[in-house]
């Protein structure tokens, strides 16, 4: 079981990873993978697959999934809300694949990737527009190529409700109090449900979810050590620096350094 990270989507994400974090998480976005150079792992149902150059794997809504992968990689990588895709919104609400892992043989959805990404960095009028269409054929081209099944109305889990929640509120002060009045279940409950389905206690899960946000945000922003702790949920930055630490093994700042002499 890998460790598990996230990072908060509340908007759409269109970026190029050299490093796919091993995460467990679920949303109602649909979040799509693409391998352009490497090797990596796609786990979901309790199933891994393998994903080789030229694959793209799909995590349909609400359905739990985790990466892995090998260095070095160059992955696309798109979370996108179903408001953006209207059209195929119901297609991914109401079924999921028979295999969630698809092959690029052509290079088409590797071009549309790339396509949406340099419409994403240019200027013009029409510029969301344009990235949005790119978008919208991308999923189709996927989709045609996949196996679907209806997927039955069903209640959520109790640990896909634990994820849900932690994953939209981590930037919030947490506890197991909040979460269990939250849930309706008791403290002792949740610490099993963490310890053996996510091997991890519950204050790793919430310190791993604000880490995740927090190098976001040292990568992509010009934002203090200070106020990046803040928006990813720290109680200030001396605890930051210490979790992040933990986790990574460079200070906030050292990681900063580190991602841009990299590019």
């Amino acid at each position: 079981m890998p460790h598990i990270l996230y990072e908060k989507r509340g908007e759409r994400t269109l970026a190029v990873q050299h490093r796919l974090t091993e995460i467990l998480h679920l949303h109602k976005a649909v979040e799509v993978v693409y391998v352009a150079q490497g090797e990596a792992a796609f786990l979901t149902g309790g199933e891994t697959f393998p994903l080789a150059q030229g694959e793209v794997s799909v995590a349909f809504p609400m359905c739990p999934h985790a990466y892995g992968g090998r260095d070095p990689l160059i992955a696309y990588l798109l979370v996108l809300e179903l408001d953006e895709v209207p059209l195929l919104a119901p297609v991914l609400k109401g079924n999921r694949p028979l295999r969630p892992v698809v092959r690029d043989p052509d290079g088409r959805i590797g071009d549309l990737f790339r396509r949406a990404l340099a419409a994403q960095e240019a200027d013009g009028l029409y510029r969301e527009e344009i990235v949005r269409g790119y978008l919208q054929v991308l999923l189709a081209e996927i989709l045609q190529q996949m196996q679907l099944e209806d997927r039955p109305d069903h209640d959520l889990t109790t640990m896909e409700k634990l994820l849900l929640y932690c994953n939209d509120h981590y930037t919030e002060p947490l506890s197991l109090d909040r979460l269990a009045r939250a849930l309706g279940v008791s403290r002792y409950y949740i610490s099993r449900v963490f310890s053996a389905k996510v091997h991890m206690s519950f204050p790793e899960y919430i310190n791993a979810l604000r880490v995740a946000a927090a190098k976001r945000l040292l990568r992509e922003t010009e934002q203090s050590v200070a106020a990046v702790a803040e928006a990813a949920g720290f109680s200030g930055p001396r605890v930051f620096g210490r979790c992040f630490e933990a986790q990574t093994g460079l200070s906030p700042r050292a990681y900063r350094k580190k991602k841009k002499q990299n590019g």
